[in-house]
């Protein structure tokens, strides 16, 4: 059995290699205005994000703003709110105003240290508590386009799913995840597929409550060495798996 999870182990790590290939994400870029947001619903945390303003002419002079998009990132490694910085700042002539943020465990002062917090219900709700602070839907009947990827967009659509996200969520652009309910369908019942069920399987280490040191710390090694300044760290962006299933 050791021989096995050994072998299952090196398995995971090879395919998280592919699925973590994390980019080197800058803090900010030339165009951005970062600063962080503390949501008054959560006192204890504070987010790292970056902004960009709608710079399309207005009628009579000045700018005016269409809409508002969130931008939330996944599983993407340190400063991913990077990730969309060039979209943004391809959306501010086309009169949207955009907003990113490294989200829970990824801002180091929203990086809570217990298991618990990274349940699905908690992250779904930071979009709209960093959203609120920002005051950037108000002017849109607090409602606002999400662009999301990866695991934040099975936040979204957790979100769409708990209710808030169904009322306040104009659009939402899933980036490289399905819907859920799909997901979940080529996994079990009558319409399974053999090839997601194989391909799946690493999520079987991730949701161990010690994922990244788990098996002489061949994820940590593999993966998140030279990312990530402790092993603490990296582990607090995997809960994000046991959230979806807890």
């Amino acid at each position: 059995k050791m021989v096995m999870m050994t072998t299952m182990t090196v398995v995971v790590a090879a395919s998280l290699l592919v699925a973590f290939a994390y980019a080197s994400y800058p803090a900010c870029s030339d165009g951005i205005t970062c600063y962080t947001i503390t949501p008054s619903d959560k006192p204890e945390l504070t987010f790292n994000c970056g902004y960009v303003a709608s710079s399309l002419p207005g009628v009579g002079g000045g700018t005016t703003t269409l809409g508002f998009a969130y931008h939330m990132h996944g599983n993407d490694g340190p400063q991913s709110k990077a990730m969309f910085f060039d979209t943004m700042l391809q959306l501010g002539p086309k009169g949207f105003a955009s907003l990113a943020c490294d989200a829970r465990g990824y801002s180091p002062t929203a990086a809570p240290d217990d298991y618990d917090s990274y349940h699905y219900d908690k992250l779904q709700s930071d979009i709209f508590s960093i959203v609120d602070e920002s005051g950037l839907s108000a002017d849109f009947n607090n409602q606002f386009h999400l662009v999301a990827h990866d695991q934040g967009a099975r936040v979204a659509w957790h979100a769409v799913a708990m209710g808030e996200g169904r009322k306040r969520f104009l659009s939402l652009s899933s980036l490289a995840i399905p819907h859920s309910d799909v997901f979940s369908s080529a996994l079990m019942g009558d319409n399974t597929d053999a090839d997601q069920q194989q391909a799946a399987q690493y999520v079987r280490q991730l949701v161990l409550p010690d994922s990244v040191t788990f098996d002489t710390n061949e994820i940590w090694t593999s993966v998140c060495s030279g990312q990530w300044d402790t092993p603490e760290d990296c582990q607090k962006t995997l809960w994000w798996y046991n959230g979806a299933i807890d």
